[in-house]
This record gives structure tokens, C-alpha cells and sequence, in this order.
């Protein structure tokens, strides 16, 4: 299996469902793609979204914390509700090592399996749009566990500060 992320999606439009399976490697870089996928669906709000986790080698702090963020609603306008499929072993850990196993709705199966898949093409994000992507996810562990604070905070306040330099570098003196 390639360990680069693999993401490919199907919608049950009568459902209001979107399903999302991801594989390989699940990191930042798939985050904004997975956002744009759901926010296309506007003009036909989602009920429920689905994300296929068994196939999924491994999933990074930013993309946990952005999951987090599609379960309250933060990531999306109308809120769908999250459903996390069959997390492949190493996922559940991570999601434990993370504290936020408790507050994800684990399922056994995708709601149907013979639908037409398409391809999602992560791409590249900018050093502005990577640090915000990085402090919103892991602000959003913070929130969902205090114990994530001493794992995490630094990470917010790093990126913060970079940020901050960036656009004090940007502005003119």
C-alpha cells in the first residue's frame, strides 16, 4: 500500500450522506480537499458524513483535530454528523493516544458499498493556509481534552508565532 494519503468520495444524495474513504497516510494535506468536498454541498446540505478509516495506515495531530472540528461543526456550516468507519487499528491508538477516541462515533460499515467512487486530489497549501490549518486542529484537541494541552500547546504557540512574524515581515516599516 503506498503510504501517501488516498482520498475518494461517493454521495447517497436521496441520504443527505457523503462518503469519504481514506488510505494511507492521513495528514494535513487532505484536510482542505475533504473541507472544499463538503462545503460543495451547499446547495444540497449533508445529514451525514462518513469516513471510511479502514484502509487508513496512520492519521496525523492536524487531521484528528480536523476531524474534530467536522463533528462540532466548526469545519462546515449546517453540521452534519460525523461517522468514523471501521478505524484500522493503529487509527484507534492514535485517536486514544489523542484523547478524543470517547467523543468520535465509531461504526462498523459504510451505509453502501456499491456506489461510484471519486478520486480526491489533495493539494498543496500555502505556509499561511498550513499554519492555520495546524493551530485551528490542534486548539481544537486542546478544547476536547486539557490532557492534550501538554502534548499540543506548543504546537499552537509555534505556529502562532510564526504566523505573527510573517506578517509583521509582510507589513511595510
Amino acid at each position: 500500500m503506498s503510504h501517501d494519503a488516498h482520498i475518494a468520495v461517493a454521495e447517497l444524495p436521496m441520504q443527505k450522506t457523503l462518503l469519504i474513504r481514506c488510505g494511507g497516510r492521513c495528514t494535513m494535506g487532505v484536510c482542505p480537499a475533504i473541507r472544499a468536498t463538503i462545503s460543495d454541498r451547499s446547495t444540497n446540505p449533508l445529514e451525514h458524513i462518513y469516513i471510511d478509516l479502514s484502509g487508513t495506515e496512520s492519521i496525523d495531530s492536524t487531521f484528528t483535530g480536523f476531524l474534530l472540528a467536522l463533528r462540532r461543526g466548526k469545519a462546515t456550516p449546517d453540521a452534519p454528523a460525523l461517522h468514523l468507519v471501521a478505524p484500522a487499528p493503529n487509527v484507534l491508538r492514535s485517536l486514544e493516544l489523542m484523547q478524543v477516541r470517547r467523543l468520535m462515533d465509531i461504526v462498523d460499515a459504510m451505509p453502501a458499498e456499491d456506489v461510484e467512487w471519486t478520486a480526491l486530489a489533495a493539494e498543496p497549501l500555502d505556509a499561511a493556509q498550513s499554519g492555520e490549518l495546524v493551530i485551528d486542529a490542534h486548539e481544537e484537541l486542546i478544547e476536547a481534552d486539557e490532557r492534550n494541552r501538554a502534548k499540543f500547546g506548543h504546537v499552537v504557540e509555534l505556529f502562532r508565532k510564526d504566523l505573527e512574524d510573517k506578517h509583521g515581515a509582510d507589513e511595510p516599516s
